[in-house]
């Protein structure tokens, strides 16, 4: 059997399986703060305002919500069931339940969703982003 025909394309594959995938935007989330939360329920007024930051054992949410109204509600928040898995992530602000949910399109730039419950009645939600 002849290998030297197919020994360089052998070697070609078991190089491009070896190389390391390109590093996910969202990989570094944590350890890459503060991220400026600013996003919007165009339906319900609701508008979020604040940072995301600490030690990344630790992220908190500090900002504020402002109502159709104008009037604004101080939130301090830690950050719980934080999850990164390739380009998307994910989050929530413990005890008010409001998630947010990514796309990370840069290493600073996160366009995100977010819904907020409101039970009995159906949760408010709208768009926006995180930046750095």
């Amino acid at each position: 059997m002849n290998w030297t025909g197919s020994l360089p394309l052998a070697l070609l594959a078991l190089d491009l399986s070896c190389r390391t995938q390109p590093s996910s935007a969202c990989r570094e989330f944590a350890a890459q703060v503060p991220w400026r939360l600013q996003a919007l329920s165009e339906e319900a007024g609701l508008k979020l305002s604040g940072t995301v930051h600490g030690p990344p054992s630790g992220l908190r949410f500090v900002g504020t919500a402002f109502s159709r109204e104008g009037t604004g509600e101080p939130l301090d928040y830690p950050i719980d069931s934080l999850r990164i898995a390739g380009d998307s992530i994910s989050f929530r602000f413990a005890p008010l339940g409001i998630e947010i949910r990514g796309r990370c399109s840069t290493s600073s730039t996160v366009a995100i969703t977010f819904s907020e419950p409101q039970p009995p009645f159906k949760p408010i939600t709208g768009r926006g982003t995180l930046t750095r």
